[in-house]
C-alpha cells in the first residue's frame, strides 16, 4: 500500500511538473544556453567559462541539446533530479508514512515545481543533497561503497550549484559528531576529502568570476518571498504567517529530535543556520540560495504533521488544515505556473515577425541586456525569413525601431501603460504578454505611431 502511495505522489509530481517544463524559457535559462554553446569541449566548461550561471552539469547537459529544440527538452535533467528527489524524501524505512507525506509536500511544492522545471542546476544540487543525507543517516561508520558513493554525490552537487556549501557544512558536522572517536578522521577524510578538494579546485579554475547579478533586495523582503514559495501562502502579510507556520513545525520536530540526543538534529540546526549565515554575509542573496534548505524543510514539516495526525482530536484537526492549506496555497501557484509559466516571448516576437513587411525587424526596449537576448533567442527560431535588428538604447535617437518591448515584474496585464515616448517618439501598446509571477518577467509589446491598444 506505502508502495502505491509513493508511486501516486511520483505520478503526481511528474503531471504537476510537466506543463511548467514545457512553458518558454526565462533569461537565466537562455543565459546558460548561450554559455553551453561557447563551449568548445567539455574541458571549456570547467576552465573557460568562468560565470557564475555555468552550472557545469547542467551546462554540459545543455551542451548536447540542439538549436530550437523543445523547451522540456532542455529541462529533462532538472525534471529528472526533481522526481529523484521526491521519490528520496518518500522512501523512509523508518516511517514509511512520515515519507509518503514529505513526498506528497515536495510534489505541490511550487519552489520545488519550478526548478524541476528550469534548465539550472538547483533541482540537481538539491537531489545530490537529499542523497548524501540518505547515505549519511546509517548508524556506524559507512563502508568504502558508501563512503565512495557519498563523496560523488557531494561532488556532483558541488558541480551543480555552489550554494550546496552549507549543506556540505551541515554534513560534516553531523558526521563529526556520529562517527566512533577513533575512526572520525579516517572516516571524515574518506567521506568529506574527495569532493572539498574537488570543488576547491574548479573554484580556483573560475577566478576570476563574472557574477550576472541583479538589483538586491533586503532582508525582510527575502524572507517574506521566501515565506511565500515554501508555504505556498499569498504574497504579504499571509506569507509571512505561512513561512512561520512550516518553521514552527520544523521548529517543533528539530525539539523531538534534540531529545533523542541523536547528531542529525546538528545536521539540521547547521544547515538553518548556515543559510541564514548567507543571507547575511552575500552582497545580494535571493530566496532561490536557500534552496538546499527547501527539501529538509518540508522533511521536518511532515515528520510533525504525521505526529500530529496520530495524535488524534485537535492535533489530528490543526494537521488537516495545515495540510489542506499548503496544497491549495501552492496548487493556485502551481496553476499559474502550467498556465502562464515563465513568460511568452515567442508569441511576441512571432507577432512582431508577422506583421513587419520585409525582411527586417527593428527592435529596441528598456532594457538592452536582458530583452537583446531573449529576443536573439527566439528570434532563431524562426529561420532566415526575418531578421531582428535590435536598436541599442544610445542609437535608438538616429535610427527609431518599429516596435519597442518594456519588462515588468507583475502579472496584472491591466498595468501595463497603454503608451510611451522614446526619443520625442510615441509608441502605443500592442499586446501584453504576462509571466505566472515566478522566474521570468512579462513582456509588453508596443509599436510606433500605433494606439489601437490590445
Amino acid at each position: 500500500m506505502r508502495a502505491i502511495a509513493l508511486a501516486l505522489a511520483l505520478a503526481a509530481a511528474a503531471l504537476i511538473r510537466l506543463p511548467a517544463a514545457r512553458s518558454q524559457l526565462w533569461l537565466d535559462e537562455v543565459w546558460s544556453v548561450n554559455l553551453a554553446r561557447r563551449a568548445h569541449g567539455a574541458a571549456d566548461v570547467f576552465l573557460h567559462l568562468r560565470h557564475d550561471n555555468n552550472n557545469p552539469l547542467n551546462t554540459l547537459y545543455l551542451r548536447s541539446v540542439p538549436a530550437g529544440a523543445g523547451f522540456t527538452r532542455y529541462r529533462l535533467l532538472s525534471f529528472s533530479a526533481g522526481l529523484l528527489a521526491v521519490a528520496l524524501l518518500g522512501w523512509d524505512p523508518e516511517d514509511p508514512t512520515r515519507g509518503i507525506v514529505a513526498a506528497s509536500l515536495a510534489a505541490v511544492s511550487t519552489h520545488m515545481v519550478l526548478y524541476a522545471s528550469e534548465a539550472r542546476g538547483y533541482s540537481m544540487m538539491s537531489m545530490f543533497a537529499l542523497l548524501c543525507w540518505r547515505l549519511l543517516r546509517p548508524a556506524g561508520a559507512p563502508s568504502p561503497a558508501r563512503a565512495a558513493a557519498f563523496a560523488a554525490s557531494a561532488l556532483l552537487a558541488f558541480l551543480s550549484h555552489p550554494t550546496f556549501a552549507y549543506a556540505f557544512a551541515a554534513l560534516f558536522v553531523w558526521a563529526w559528531i556520529k562517527l566512533p572517536g577513533e575512526r572520525r578522521a579516517r572516516g571524515l577524510l574518506a567521506l568529506f576529502a574527495f569532493p572539498a578538494a574537488g570543488f576547491a579546485l574548479y573554484e580556483v579554475l573560475q577566478l576570476p568570476q563574472e557574477m550576472g547579478g541583479a538589483a538586491p533586495y533586503g532582508l525582510w523582503t527575502i524572507l517574506r518571498r521566501t515565506g511565500a514559495l515554501w508555504s505556498g501562502a499569498p504574497d504579504g502579510l499571509p506569507a509571512l504567517a505561512g513561512g512561520a507556520a512550516l518553521a514552527g513545525l520544523a521548529a517543533w520536530e528539530l525539539a523531538r529530535l534534540r531529545r533523542q540526543r541523536g547528531g542529525e538534529f546538528w545536521f539540521f540546526a547547521a544547515l538553518f543556520a548556515g543559510a541564514l549565515a548567507l543571507a547575511a554575509i552575500f552582497p545580494f542573496p535571493f530566496e532561490r540560495h536557500f534552496y538546499a534548505c527547501l527539501p529538509f524543510a518540508l522533511l521536518l514539516a511532515a515528520g510533525a504533521l504525521t505526529r500530529m495526525f496520530r495524535a488524534g482530536g485537535a492535533r489530528r484537526a490543526a494537521a488537516a488544515a495545515l495540510g489542506l492549506a499548503f496544497f491549495l496555497g501552492n496548487g493556485v501557484r502551481d496553476a499559474a505556473l502550467a498556465t502562464a509559466g515563465r513568460g511568452h516571448y515567442q508569441e511576441a516576437v512571432a507577432r512582431m515577425a508577422a506583421e513587419t513587411p520585409g525582411g527586417v525587424v527593428t527592435v529596441g526596449s528598456d532594457h538592452d541586456m536582458r530583452n537583446r537576448m531573449m529576443l536573439a533567442f527566439y528570434a532563431e527560431r524562426f529561420g532566415p525569413d526575418k531578421r531582428f535588428s535590435y536598436v541599442p538604447s544610445a542609437e535608438r535617437g538616429a535610427s527609431p525601431p518599429e516596435w519597442f518591448l518594456l519588462h515588468g515584474f507583475f502579472t496584472d496585464r491591466r498595468l501595463a501603460p497603454v503608451a510611451l515616448s522614446d526619443d520625442g517618439r510615441s509608441y502605443g501598446l500592442i499586446e501584453v504578454y504576462p509571466y505566472a509571477g515566478l522566474s521570468g518577467w512579462t513582456w509588453m509589446l508596443y509599436r510606433r505611431g500605433s494606439f489601437t491598444g490590445t
